[in-house]
């Protein structure tokens, strides 16, 4: 789904949702028929501000929910939240942006993982746990490009 809707010419608004429910189709014996890593409902909600010919500034809210880390759907993720920011400078061929990703600075798992793992002293086996990916943290990025 995507809404788009404009306040005025030079302000405009975006809104795109998906959802998903995924699941295998044939059940196989000792497992559930849920697809790990699968993310049921993602987000996303932008504000963008032409302020003249040249400059053009946009931020950008993104919503990622519980990803199913297991077959049987007993272990999810936790939700979490991102927010970043641009402002672009635009004249002829020539396009300079900055962006600020993570904007606040959010500590969330990027993605996160349910697995066996083994340390030291462990069974051989291993031990199932959780396992992830911090976001990045607040970062600056700069670019300068030029079409042709």
């Amino acid at each position: 789904f995507s809404a788009y809707y404009w306040f005025t010419s030079n302000l405009t608004t975006d809104l795109e949702f998906a959802w998903t429910d995924s699941k295998y189709r044939e059940d196989e014996p000792g497992e559930g028929n849920y697809i790990e890593g699968s993310l049921p409902v993602v987000a996303s909600v932008g504000l963008n501000w032409q302020m003249n010919d040249y400059w053009r500034s946009d931020l950008r809210v993104r919503y990622f929910g519980k990803r199913t880390l297991d077959s049987f759907k007993e272990r999810q993720s936790k939700t979490f939240t991102v927010v970043n920011a641009s402002l672009v400078y635009e004249v002829d061929q020539w396009q300079g942006s900055l962006s600020v990703l993570n904007l606040l600075d959010s500590n969330d798992h990027d993605i996160d993982y349910w697995y066996a793992s083994r340390l030291p002293g462990e069974p051989e086996e291993g031990v199932e746990d959780l396992h992830y990916h911090p976001i990045e943290p607040r970062t600056l990025r700069a670019s300068i490009s030029y079409r042709f």
